[in-house]
């Protein structure tokens, strides 16, 4: 046997694993995706991210763990087909986020601009009716309500939020599962 055949050899597990890691990321991402925009139109649906928006925030924290749950599914499944080091389990939950992130921010932007365009009006009124219980003064109201309008109107685009959805928090992710999630050592 010759070098180039061991080489060629020794490579195929280490391709095969890269392109099973690549399947699993893009289907953890769609899942993850998926499920964002299922959750934002059961919110739409029962009224939770308008009329009821004041019980709707509670079952916002779903949508903080799914992320979490999604791509610690992700890193466990890769660790099936062998060992992940901490570049490929960075890799693995970056590109999770980044296929979630182009199916759920083109579901987002419809949402916001055509299917839900008054949302906000509904935020505003519970941040109004929040501050206004709390004894705040009229002038601090209208001042607060006018910086949440001009934060919302520049987050409003379509790549809104693309660092933070598919590089920051999926290396958060990824990080936290290091000790949660480990390597299995092989038995010789």
């Amino acid at each position: 046997m010759n070098q180039r055949e061991g080489v060629r050899q020794d490579s195929q597990p280490n391709q095969l694993s890269s392109a099973m890691n690549l399947k699993i990321a893009i289907k953890f991402g769609v899942i993850m995706g998926v499920s964002f925009c299922v959750y934002s139109t059961i919110m739409w649906l029962s009224q939770l991210d308008t009329t009821y928006l004041y019980i709707g925030r509670y079952f916002d924290m779903a949508i903080v763990l799914m992320p979490i749950a999604i791509i610690f599914l992700g890193v466990r499944a890769a660790m099936q087909t062998g060992r992940v080091s901490f570049l490929k389990r960075i890799l693995l939950a970056v590109c999770i986020g980044l296929v979630s992130f182009v199916i759920y921010a083109p579901f987002l932007f419809v949402y916001h601009n055509y299917i839900n365009p008054t949302w906000f009006d509904a935020v505003l009124a519970l941040r109004e009716s929040q501050m206004a219980a709390s004894q705040v003064e009229g002038v601090t109201i209208a001042a607060e309500l006018q910086r949440l309008r001009e934060f919302n109107h520049t987050q409003s685009g379509i790549l809104n939020g693309f660092i933070p959805s598919v590089v920051v928090l999926p290396i958060l992710i990824a990080l936290i599962s290091l000790p949660i999630i480990r390597n299995r050592k092989v038995a010789v």
